[in-house]
């Protein structure tokens, strides 16, 4: 069974994921020379982009089912994210990083979920929209002594660097039905981008692929997308507290 959907709603904006967190005690080292050396290089080639624009796709393979979802993202450093879907013919912004909130819109749904970013990460060390891959942040979310540097790859006349980790416990975690046990990620040997996530359950089946296609580097980008504005009859919550206990019990505490 294929499902295809035009928008990302809540239910794939819950099972999204990828990118890395700080490393245990603001330490570098993932304890692999190769790894290291390697990191540092794609996180040089990413100091020259400041924004990009891209078409994020994802195909979740789960429970016997397929759900595939293609929509527009943009980002600006230091950490702003617009995830827009065609809605009745027109863009509609369905989620944005904006400053210390993360917003995502339902509109099917008529729903606004509210995120106070930095009360999750003051209280759980995660930061919540880290389920999103963020080409300009690629190393967050997962634990750094199981990252390693496994080889290149080449498609076409691009060479990609690939690395693979755990994850950490995330929003993910506690929404799929399937637990995430490795990830697998493909870097632009050129610039640093990231191309690929692909994640594996504890059998080495692939449950999620994401990819990023027809990017444009340092785009001119309006930053009234990051300005989200509640639409007009729509149902406004704040998850901030029951996100807050979710990544606590995810980590025993």
């Amino acid at each position: 069974m294929v499902w295809k959907s035009g928008m990302i709603g809540c239910w794939v904006l819950m099972f999204v994921w990828t990118g890395f967190a700080e490393a245990e005690d603001n330490k570098v080292s993932t304890g692999d020379l190769k790894t290291d050396e390697m990191m540092v290089k794609v996180q040089e080639q990413l100091k020259e982009i400041q924004s990009c624009s891209a078409t994020l796709s994802t195909v979740f393979k789960m429970m016997g089912e397929v759900v595939e979802d293609d929509v527009d993202a943009v980002y600006q450093l230091p950490d702003r994210i617009c995830l827009s879907s065609v809605v009745e013919g027109k863009p509609v912004p369905i989620m944005v990083v904006e400053g210390g909130v993360l917003w995502i819109y339902d509109p099917v749904e008529q729903l606004v979920t509210r995120f106070n970013r930095v009360r999750i990460f003051r209280e759980t060390k995660k930061e919540v929209d880290a389920y999103v891959p963020d080409p300009l942040r690629p190393f967050r979310g997962l634990q750094w002594k199981t990252i390693r540097h496994v080889g290149e790859e080449k498609q076409g006349e691009t060479i990609f660097q690939i690395f693979e980790a755990t994850p950490e416990a995330n929003l993910l975690s506690v929404q799929l039905p399937v637990t995430p046990a490795k990830v697998k990620l493909w870097f632009h040997a050129q610039n640093g981008l990231l191309h690929v996530v692909k994640m594996f359950d504890q059998a080495g089946n692939e449950i999620v692929v994401r990819r990023f296609d027809r990017v444009q580097l340092n785009p001119k980008v309006n930053a009234r997308l990051f300005e989200f504005v509640i639409p007009a009859g729509v149902q406004v919550i704040d998850a901030t507290d029951d996100t807050v206990d979710l990544l606590k019990q995810t980590d025993g505490h």
